[in-house]
This record gives C-alpha cells, sequence and structure tokens, in this order.
C-alpha cells in the first residue's frame, strides 16, 4: 500500500565509540523521524516502486548530498505515500572523527539545494544555517541517544555536546562554500 518504504538503519559501533559515532548514531541515517514528522527519508535503507521516478523524474546527479531528502520530499508532496518498515532493518558502521567531517561537508554543500526545495530563499536558509550553529542544548540531545547507559551519557555529556557543535560548523563550512561557488 506504500510507494516508497523506508525502514530502520542500527548502528555498529567500535568498541569505544568516539563522541563523532554517538553523534553519527543521532543525527544521521533517523529514517523512522524523517518520514514520520517530515514526509522524507534517506537512501540508506529505502525502497521504491518504479513509478515513483516516472512521476517525479531521478534523483538530479549534480547534487553531491541531501538529493534523497528532496527528492522523498517532492514525492510526498505529490500525494505519493511513504511509510516506514521497522522490520526492514540495515546496519551501519558509525562513523567516527574523519568520515563524519567529510560526510557533515558534504552534507553542507548539499543543504542549499535541499533548503530552496523546501521554499526557502536565500536569506531564510542563511538565518537557519545560522541558529544551527548555537551551542547544541543537553536536554533536546540527550532523550535522542538511546544506546548508552545513564552513567555514560553523564561522563561524556559535554565531549558529545561539543562533537554536535563541531560537526555543525563544518556542515555550516560546506554550505557556505557551496553558496559562495554559485555567487561567483
Amino acid at each position: 500500500n506504500a510507494d516508497l518504504v523506508g525502514g530502520h538503519v542500527c548502528f555498529e559501533f567500535s568498541d569505544n565509540p568516539s563522541a563523532a559515532e554517538v553523534v553519527d548514531s543521532f543525527t544521521n541515517l533517523q529514517m523512522q523521524h524523517g518520514i514520520e514528522t517530515g514526509g522524507f527519508t534517506r537512501t540508506a535503507n529505502l525502497f521504491v516502486k518504479r513509478t515513483v521516478f516516472d512521476r517525479i523524474g531521478l534523483f538530479d546527479p549534480e547534487v553531491q548530498s541531501g538529493e534523497d531528502i528532496r527528492g522523498t520530499k517532492k514525492a510526498t508532496d505529490s500525494g505519493l505515500k511513504l511509510i516506514f518498515a521497522k522490520d526492514a532493518g540495515v546496519t551501519h558502521p558509525a562513523r567516527g572523527w574523519g568520515p563524519m567531517i567529510i560526510k557533515q561537508f558534504r552534507v553542507g554543500i548539499g543543504k542549499n539545494a535541499v533548503l530552496r526545495a523546501q521554499g526557502l530563499n536565500g536569506s531564510a536558509a542563511l538565518k537557519k544555517t545560522l541558529l544551527s550553529l548555537w551551542i547544541p542544548k543537553w536536554h533536546k540531545v540527550k532523550p535522542r541517544i538511546n544506546h548508552l547507559p545513564e552513567a555514560e551519557l553523564r561522563r561524556r555529556k559535554m565531549s558529545i555536546l561539543f562533537a554536535l557543535w563541531a560537526l555543525r560548523f563544518v556542515t555550516a563550512f560546506g554550505q557556505l562554500c557551496r553558496f559562495l561557488s554559485f555567487s561567483k
């Protein structure tokens, strides 16, 4: 009964997960959240009927990151049905610092296209980016981390908040780099 189906992504961690791995696990590939709150998902665990691409077109190969969000949102906005299938699970390694920096820079590069697809103009997109650079609030972050015991969360609170904040800056830098390259 669906045109698109997103499944659960379970993260695999190293023996001693870095703060970057923890941040990756609650910021990226949150399939159910994106589907249920925004009508979009990512391609990490996505099933799509061919008729969806016939109707909305293929992903833009020029967009380095975020085209999956833009494309699935375009599908749901056009009336196609996207559902979450918890039992359709895949595993994904949580990224350490190096891979997370590369990923978040790439996400930043693609973010302008995603924000435009959401109907935001340049100034609104800039405002949204600047607001994302505030230091994260622990009471909003903590409930999203469901794989660490309470004592471990208390011990690692500052390193997790720093990692999240630093990676937001990397994303914003990627977004700024893309914006400046289009401004020439």
